[in-house]
């Protein structure tokens, strides 16, 4: 018979959301303290994504609305929901890697919330009101301490701020009832595009799963899911994603995005494909303690599904990402982080069933009970401290520093790179002289914009109907790639390029650049060793002739070279 005050929080549990805010921020300063501050710079991933918030930052200091607009819209394969946090972090507070992974760092606090959130609504489906903050205690402490995800906390990547953003939304899926009012439906659908916004492959997973939900919710017949709310929530998903697909090419780029190149096994449905992401969830669990006993919450959700509809969308989120990540081509670890918050609440809902409320006659949990679970949160807090480190050793690079005591604002220059350049790798090099030695306007890095892609948008705007004073305003934006600097960056292979296919592609655009008077100065920069550089899957490395025959042909002769054989880099003044 459940207790008199099952509907009332006792005192203890009251004190669990202000007990869990200090644990966090204890967490958070340890993080930001021995792993955040001692790191170096940022590897290739976060300096791109670092460049295109400085894009957004630049644009704000201009107060340039257009471009500001324009900069946003044009980003697919990393959507603009982070770029737009980092760039108003370094508005507010200046570009720096400390800034850039602070921003990480603020998220993953928001991810710790939305985790207890999950919590306390899984707890309260079944009316037991004291038990929803014990579920969203353990859940957002295993999250804060989870050995997979604190690395990432403090690097300037999408998956915490992703999962954060997931995460509120399946908060407010899990609130979520049949008759609950057509407001709640639009703000799931809001979310929904918001995770789709953040990072593309999590929000395909968050409408999969909610699809699915629903059509269960529906026993299967389609016709009892359409219906006023159903309408509502699909046209707050569609709104959003209507405006951000109409341009149409950006339907290709998302999709090319979503089904990218092979990499993390040579054949996905090899044994060792197969095999990729068992092993991989093992890793992520933090030991192989932890992994069988999220394996028992999974099942213990997998048990409740008929009846426990917040046990079922936890474990449709597992099951669907883990089965999405088995089918496709790429393996990658960090793929399968939206499967373990669920498992994390999946473990808390198991240990406050099992284990805190299993007898609901005692006014309290049992001493047992309590001590079982403060064990398994001490060892996973222990986990977090052995593997806490800093987040990248990434040196200073000789050659960005050579090459910015080399420039001269009277003479525009040229950087020509290839793809396959590694220390430093072109976002590096880009972010070290826009942000560290601050000589190279971000709107002037291959990096941040792409010199073909711009060319194309502002042809299209020439054509839009409306003011011509619109149409020369968009077409201003998309050419400021192409307007004159002291510097300006080119890579060979970053993008799929014209440029970058032959060395009369190439020769073309820098004999229109050089009429233009966009440069006088040339710094090749090169692998010293291609082979040892980065290799793309299936392309060749390029040769320094691939640049320096069109540069020959255009006249330019070789000023000056500067070896940096630990680097494997090369430069060479024309």
């Amino acid at each position: 018979m459940p207790r008199k005050n099952a509907h009332h929080p006792s005192s203890a549990a009251r004190w669990l959301p202000l007990l869990l805010t200090l644990c966090a921020l204890l967490i958070v300063g340890a993080i930001y303290q021995r792993a955040i501050r001692p790191a170096g710079g940022m590897g290739w991933d976060q300096a791109s994504h670092a460049l295109r918030g400085l894009n957004l930052a630049y644009d704000v200091e201009q107060r340039d609305v257009m471009g500001l607009m324009y900069d946003i819209y044009r980003q697919v394969y990393w959507p603009p929901v982070h770029t737009i946090a980092l760039g108003s972090a370094f508005t507010l507070f200046g570009a720096g890697v400390l800034t850039a992974r602070s921003v990480s760092l603020l998220f993953f606090l928001l991810g710790a919330a939305a985790l207890y959130a999950c919590g306390a609504s899984l707890g309260r489906r079944n009316q037991q009101i004291q038990r929803g903050p014990v579920l969203g205690f353990i859940a957002a402490a295993l999250y804060l301490t989870a050995p997979a995800l604190t690395p990432y906390a403090g690097q300037v990547m999408l998956e915490i701020p992703a999962l954060a953003v997931m995460y509120l939304a399946v908060w407010r899926f899990l609130r979520l009832e049949e008759d609950s009012p057509l407001s709640d439906y639009v703000w799931l659908g809001l979310s929904i595009a918001l995770t789709f916004l953040t990072k593309l492959n999590y929000g395909v997973l968050l409408m999969a799963v909610v699809a699915l939900e629903l059509f269960i919710r529906a026993h299967g017949r389609p016709r009892r899911m359409f219906n006023r709310r159903l309408l509502a929530l699909a046209l707050a998903v569609s709104g959003p994603l209507a405006f951000w697909f109409a341009y149409p090419p950006k339907l290709m780029r998302t999709w090319e995005a979503l089904l990218n190149q092979p990499f993390g096994a040579q054949d996905a449905f090899s044994a060792a494909g197969l095999l990729y992401y068992p092993r991989a969830l093992v890793a992520l669990s933090g030991s192989p303690l932890l992994f069988a006993l999220f394996m028992v919450g999974l099942l213990y959700a997998l048990s409740k599904m008929r009846r426990n509809r917040g046990l079922r969308i936890l474990a449709l989120i597992v099951l669907l990402q883990f089965t999405l990540g088995q089918l496709h081509q790429t393996k990658v670890d960090r793929h399968l982080f939206p499967l373990l918050p669920a498992l994390y609440l999946s473990m808390a809902a198991l240990m406050t069933d099992a284990l805190l409320f299993a007898r609901l006659s005692l006014p309290r949990p049992s001493r047992l009970s309590q001590a079982a679970a403060l064990l398994l949160l001490l060892y996973s807090t222990w986990l977090f401290g052995v593997n806490l480190r800093p987040v990248s050793r990434q040196p200073d690079y000789p050659a960005a520093a050579a090459i910015a005591a080399r420039l001269n604002p009277d003479e525009p220059a040229l950087i020509v790179g290839t793809i396959n350049l590694t220390r430093p790798a072109p976002p590096q090099l880009d972010w070290s002289l826009a942000a560290e030695f601050d000589v190279l306007p971000v709107t002037l890095s291959d990096v941040a914009m792409n010199i073909e892609q711009d060319a194309s948008v502002a042809g299209l705007a020439k054509k839009l109907p409306g003011p011509e004073a619109l149409r020369a305003a968009v077409t201003a934006t998309a050419l400021r790639s192409r307007s004159p600097g002291p510097v300006r960056t080119l890579y060979l292979g970053l993008s799929d390029t014209g440029y970058s296919r032959s060395p009369d592609a190439l020769y073309r655009l820098l004999e229109g650049m050089e009429k233009e008077g966009l440069f006088t100065r040339v710094f090749v920069v090169t692998p010293i060793d291609p082979a040892k550089g980065f290799m793309p899957i299936g392309r060749a490395p390029y040769g320094t002739e691939f640049i320096t025959e069109p540069l020959g042909r255009l006249g330019y002769v070789e000023q000056e070279r500067l070896k940096f054989e630990k680097e494997n880099v090369q430069v060479v003044i024309y």
